[in-house]
């Protein structure tokens, strides 16, 4: 690091609010960069939600994915080929 991004961090770009328990980790995220889709395990609230990033808006919710300890995603090249 050079001295003009040591100390940098993140900046809050949008905020947007999700079902399930407050206060809960969000523990693990991933990003689909093709698709524009975060994945987001919620911990404390046993589901994962896919969240559109053009949109901020929650598209799905898995439930019933308690003690998940990662999340990946790994893209459908013959899907999105068509």
């Amino acid at each position: 690091m050079n001295s003009q991004t040591n100390g940098q961090t993140l900046k809050k770009g949008v905020a947007f609010g999700l079902p399930g328990h407050g206060g809960k980790r969000f523990d693990y995220l991933t990003i689909d960069t093709a698709d524009h889709y975060l994945f987001s395990a919620h911990l404390g609230a046993w589901q994962t939600y896919i969240i559109d990033l053009r949109t901020n808006k929650l598209v799905a919710t898995i439930a019933d994915t308690p003690g998940i300890e990662g999340i990946d995603y790994v893209p459908n090249e013959e899907v999105r080929a068509r």
